[in-house]
């Protein structure tokens, strides 16, 4: 597939998620790649395009919690996952955020 299906770069990452689905059921994902518009999460899900899922990192408890919305939903062979946009966050959230995702996205060589 030659398409882009985003307009930021994303970084490479691994943390871990825990997700709430819309029934409360939770479910525990990898981040493969994230920016601060979305994210890749590894696994099988059963969502489709549009619903609306709240994430919490399991390692940074100190997070309030994001929502995200499936845009897109890849099953294939080597690949299995939903990439998310994030939700509109307040100021705090996105301090947050921003803070973790620094932790995330490796240092520049020199």
């Amino acid at each position: 597939m030659s398409s882009e299906r985003r307009a930021e770069t994303r970084w490479p990452a691994e943390a871990n998620v825990r997700i709430t689905f819309s029934n409360g059921a939770q479910a525990d994902a990898r981040v493969l790649n994230v920016n601060l518009g979305g994210c890749f999460l590894e696994g099988s899900f059963g969502l489709a395009g549009g619903e609306v899922i709240y994430l919490q990192s399991i390692y940074q408890p100190f997070l309030n919690g994001i929502y995200a919305q499936v845009v897109w939903v890849v099953n294939e062979a080597n690949l299995i996952g939903i990439g998310v946009q994030f939700q509109p966050m307040d100021d705090a959230q996105k301090f947050e955020i921003i803070k973790w995702f620094n932790r995330l996205v490796p240092e520049r060589a020199a």
